[in-house]
């Protein structure tokens, strides 16, 4: 009897895609919705294999450097995830509660009229929030990701406090290694948070070389990658 439990033990670790949750995680988020994200990104993430979350400033739509409403659709109908990133990317903690509910709730039917797809998965614009638009995201929403630097508990205490690492312009090959490193080591899930990718001189912006380099070391290391949407859903199973 011990003998064939062992055997099915094997067997599972042989089959099974997340075999005992043995190693970390990544995800991969892109906010605001700039025209890079589809003009590198998309070609680049295709190459790679590897999926993604675009969190959507819905105001930005169609406007010079942004992406446009096909766009956002050929994003979504290609298999990546889109997001809520709010209407006008105004600070929620200063809104009325009434504002912010509009901010949540229009820029989510926007979204889903535009990609004929549920809009899930929310991040505050700034990474600014508080208890109050905590409770309003999650009338509406199944997660928040925050800019809290750290990595995630494959346990989430809770889907709106999802903390992450976001990619600036002096951000070092090094460190992302490390968070990956660590991530791996303490079964944690890395969530990186990307913003331009171009030759502009914005600190959020990382020039698409880097990017790439960036999907290279997170393909050697053997680390899964798995959308929002998809990392969530998987949590409920494990």
């Amino acid at each position: 009897m011990q003998r064939n439990s062992f055997l099915i033990y094997v067997l599972i670790l042989i089959i099974s895609p997340y075999p005992l949750i043995s190693r970390g995680y990544v995800t991969l988020t892109f906010d605001d919705g700039y025209q890079s994200h589809y003009e590198t990104v998309f070609p680049l993430l295709k190459k790679y294999q590897m999926a993604a979350t675009f969190y959507i400033g819905t105001d930005f739509l169609g406007k010079p450097g942004y992406l446009t409403e096909k766009q956002v659709f050929q994003l979504s109908e290609r298999g990546y995830e889109i997001a809520s990133h709010s209407v006008t990317h105004r600070n929620l903690k200063q809104l009325s509660v009434a504002e912010i509910k509009k901010e949540l709730r229009e820029s989510q039917l926007c979204l889903e009229n535009l990609t004929q797809a549920p809009i899930d998965h929310f991040a505050p614009p700034f990474g600014f929030f508080n208890s109050i638009v905590l409770q309003l995201i999650g009338q509406i929403y199944q997660s928040s990701r925050t800019i809290v630097p750290g990595l995630n508990d494959i346990k989430l205490p809770t889907p709106f406090l999802i903390r992450s690492y976001v990619l600036f312009n002096h951000t070092s090959l090094k460190e992302i290694e490390g968070w990956i490193d660590e991530a791996i080591k303490k079964n944690k899930w890395l969530v990186l948070v990307y913003h331009q990718i171009d030759d502009s001189d914005e600190i959020t912006s990382i020039r698409s070389p880097f990017f790439e380099d960036n999907l290279k070391v997170i393909q050697r290391k053997g680390v899964p990658v798995k959308s929002m949407g998809e990392f969530l859903e998987w949590l409920k199973f494990e």
